[in-house]
């Protein structure tokens, strides 16, 4: 499995929205200064997020960005699904001569991504934000 920097930083602007609060429209500029990811980059992870359903946008002087999925119902899965695409192992080449070799290593595997995945369902956006303040008010 291997999760790039937009996956991460998709799912570093989810919180960054979530601790901002508002129902209002966030501009790109200021998420940007929130986030410490570039425009351009910024601009590269919102628009599947919008695709998908999880961002709704604004155009105007008051434009900008904003979730419109509750947090509490958004896995970190379907955003590193929307994100990354697939991001599990799931190889189905052969390496070795021995048919069994390769059946044990693909078993291996396939448990090691149902474990990941059922593990990333299960952890919310909103999970995330929580921990995120713990942490930053244990750092105070």
């Amino acid at each position: 499995m291997k999760i790039s920097t937009h996956g991460r930083y998709g799912l570093r602007l989810l919180i960054e929205l979530v601790l901002i609060d508002s129902n209002e429209y966030i501009p790109l500029s200021d998420l940007a200064k929130r986030t410490g990811i570039s425009l351009n980059y910024l601009e590269s992870i919102i628009k599947p997020l919008k695709i998908a359903g999880i961002l709704d946008s604004s155009g105007g002087s008051s434009g900008g960005y904003r979730m419109i999925r509750s947090p509490n119902d958004l896995s970190v899965y379907e955003v590193l699904s929307v994100l990354e695409g697939n991001f599990l192992h799931n190889s189905t080449e052969s390496t070795d001569a021995m048919p069994y070799r390769d059946f044990l290593n693909q078993a291996v595997w396939n448990m090691l991504d149902d474990a990941v995945v059922d593990y990333l369902r299960s952890v919310s956006i909103q999970t995330l934000v929580d921990q995120a303040i713990r942490l930053t008010e244990s750092h105070k």
